[in-house]
């Protein structure tokens, strides 16, 4: 049976790490290897204390080692202090760069692009292995052969 990169009975796994841009502390390597030891994980902690960044590292390592063929990036749609979402989402919403759901996502986008490159996170988006979605369309959703990234999970509600 030839190897499919999507199909996870075919996909090898690497048995290394994936390389980065941008190298990790000693604190966040530990939580890294604990994160990759465990199936949920939720990081806590004060803003600026880089867990978007942390969370898209251990994303993209699963991804680019064929441990998982997808990550599905979410975020809740809500505008913090006035508890609104953002309403219907017309034509291309999904879009990274463009799109309705850009302001809320460019945190875990600029986080990829330090840890890759530009080029290399975009063609993921690009090809499907990396997709967004508000966490409105998320709901029911089965999850096979992917990593989650929730992220501002904070801001969640009902």
């Amino acid at each position: 049976m030839p190897r499919d990169r999507k199909n996870p009975l075919t996909r090898r796994p690497r048995k290394t790490e994936a390389t980065f841009q941008v190298q990790l502390t000693a604190e966040q390597k530990l939580a890294k290897a604990i994160a990759l030891d465990n199936q949920v994980v939720i990081f806590t902690g004060k803003p600026g204390t880089s867990k978007t960044f942390l969370n898209c590292n251990i994303a993209l390592d699963l991804l680019i080692t064929n441990r998982v063929g997808k990550i599905l990036v979410t975020r809740p749609t809500v505008i913090v202090g006035s508890g609104e979402g953002m309403g219907f989402l017309p034509g291309d919403a999904f879009n990274f760069k463009e799109g309705k759901m850009a302001p809320y996502l460019s945190p875990i986008l600029q986080a990829m692009i330090e840890l890759r490159s530009e080029q290399e996170i975009m063609k993921m988006i690009e090809t499907g292995q990396i997709e967004i979605a508000p966490i409105d369309f998320v709901r029911g959703r089965n999850f096979k052969d992917c990593v989650v990234l929730v992220d501002e999970a904070q801001n969640l509600n009902d």
